[in-house]
């Protein structure tokens, strides 16, 4: 009598407030789901950058794109550590994470002779990757795309206390000389704010730099 009456007290909460938030899966495709697919007992890398590229294909999704890039040697699979869909073979805006995230492994998509000014550290190694799905040099994200993007981004901020001025896309990464992630991405630049730092950052390094060739010719 009294496991009847509470189960019938529990159904009478979750009806009046609703099933806890331990108890509902998250969606698949949504950004919540995709940070927390991290593999039971993996440590979390002490993520510093942010880095956004696009596929430059017209459409792909996580196991054609790997793929491709177990074809050009990355043994590892997909090169980045999130792929955003545009609808074209991925879902519209779906956010789906890679084998790199699930592991919490390096990344492939930076070269692997560029490193952070600051301590000299491979961008792979503290960078996560994140791509849209598209070719961004012929035309812009979807609207979905770029709200995925803008949550994405400002998640994993908050999640490891990323500045914004280490929040760029591949082309502003110091030394790479590539048009990733695409002149089109236009309004989906959730980076935006930290231009003026990473412009501030960058007249340091250079000024560190001829320092460094002034002493040298002493």
């Amino acid at each position: 009598m009294v496991s009847t009456l509470s189960r019938v007290a529990l159904c009478a909460a979750m009806v009046l407030f609703g099933v806890p938030s331990w108890s509902q899966p998250r969606a698949s495709g949504t950004v919540s789901h995709a940070i927390a697919s991290v593999a039971p007992h993996t440590a979390p890398r002490r993520w510093r950058y942010i880095v956004l590229h696009h596929t430059a294909t017209a459409g792909g999704t996580v196991a054609s794109i790997e793929s491709a890039h177990l074809r050009r040697g990355m043994n590892r699979g997909l090169a980045y550590h999130f792929l955003i869909g545009n609808g074209r073979g991925l879902g519209d805006g779906a956010v789906e994470p890679g084998v790199r995230w699930r592991r919490q492994l390096p990344g492939a998509h930076v070269a692997s002779a560029l490193c952070e000014p600051e301590r000299g550290v491979p961008y792979d190694e503290v960078a996560i990757g994140i791509a849209l799905v598209g070719d961004l040099e012929q035309r812009p994200p979807t609207a979905a795309q770029q709200r995925a993007l803008r949550e994405l981004v400002a998640s994993l901020q908050r999640r490891f206390h990323i500045d914004a001025a280490h929040v760029m896309g591949h082309g502003e990464v110091l030394g790479a000389h590539t048009a990733c992630p695409g002149r089109r991405l236009g309004g989906g630049r959730a980076w935006a704010t930290g231009a003026a730092r990473r412009a501030e950052l960058r007249r340091a390094v250079l000024r560190r730099a001829v320092l460094r060739a002034r002493r040298r010719r002493r």
